[in-house]
């Protein structure tokens, strides 16, 4: 299984309902492959990982306020309903 469908079912597939899981594994499957994805970018593997750290490190901030109001929640299933 690859990495995508893998962190989905990880983390949202037992919060949706069968309408979703259906709704997620149609919009999966319509994704491009990783060497596709990237020449349609016009990014080599290595360029690809530089930015995608850059992006990670831009995106911490934004990461921690949403841990920490996830964590804030009275229950955290009440959060997960929502996504």
């Amino acid at each position: 299984m690859d990495p995508v469908n893998t962190a989905y079912k990880q983390v949202f597939y037992p919060y949706h309902g069968w309408a979703t899981r259906k709704a997620v594994a149609g919009a999966l499957y319509t994704l491009p492959t990783k060497s596709l994805f990237l020449t349609r970018l016009k990014l080599d593997e290595a360029s690809a990982f530089v930015l995608m750290q850059r992006t990670v490190t831009a995106l911490a901030p934004l990461i921690h306020y949403i841990d920490n109001l996830f964590h804030s929640r009275e229950s955290a299933q009440e959060l997960l309903r929502l996504i």
